[in-house]
């Protein structure tokens, strides 16, 4: 990747993209590319944090697993998503774990460079936002598992592949089989696919060679409430 390539990278980033051309452009010099096979971490969890992460190409699994050795998928990050927001301070670990679930490709802008941009405003006030914006979704997730049925999760996830502006299940359609949707909502695969024929019989999907496709969002909508069972 040449550095004319990582500066369009960094100028669409939310992160960097209110910032002026000569900011933007000593950021990119500053970035290195790096590639992940499958199934490789990019971070562990309680690992360092040295560098923010700008995904390129690729799918990336934040998990947890508990003491039990269950993991809990906490979300899943493709192109255009930064992991490691954290290194903007010194000593700060990953809370999780990162795994390319797909060959993956990074963008890596060390956090010595972060660091000297501090005084920009518009970085300062896009760092602290995207530090809300994490919190908030972590938050989400933890009283989505504790409160919803899995109806409702699963419901819920499938909105968010398809209608967020990562499009996932559009992408990436054969990633998101019927075990992973069951990874993703803390479930067994049968009680999932039992849910996803709820959902087939409303109308609100299509299932086709293994693929699932949203037909009507606002019927799936309807199963998304915390009270639906």
């Amino acid at each position: 990747m040449d550095e004319g390539e990582r500066l369009e990278i960094v100028s669409q980033c939310s992160l960097f993209c209110k910032l002026d051309s000569t900011v933007q452009s000593f950021v990119a010099s500053r970035a290195t590319t790096r590639r992940f096979k499958q199934g490789t971490p990019l971070l562990r969890k309680g690992a360092a944090q040295s560098s923010l992460m700008l995904i390129t190409a690729g799918l990336v699994k934040v998990s947890l697993t508990s003491w039990s050795g269950r993991e809990v998928i906490l979300k899943m990050c493709t192109d255009r998503d930064f992991v490691g927001l954290g290194s903007i301070l010194e000593g700060t670990v990953s809370p999780a774990d990162h795994i390319a679930e797909t060959n993956a490709t990074v963008l890596q802008v060390p956090n010595s460079t972060l660091r000297m941009i501090l005084d920009e405003a518009p970085f300062n006030a896009a760092l602290h936002q995207g530090m809300f914006d994490a919190y908030r979704q972590a938050i989400e997730t933890i009283e989505v598992i504790a409160l919803y049925s899995l109806r409702a999760r699963l419901a819920r996830l499938l909105l968010s592949l398809f209608l967020d502006d990562a499009k996932l299940m559009l992408f990436y359609p054969t990633y998101f089989t019927q075990e992973r949707l069951a990874q993703l909502t803390n479930a067994t695969r049968p009680k999932v696919n039992g849910h996803l024929q709820v959902f087939k019989e409303a109308g609100a999907i299509r299932i086709e060679a293994g693929q699932i496709r949203i037909t009507s969002p606002e019927t799936l909508g309807r199963f998304s409430s915390p009270t639906d069972t």
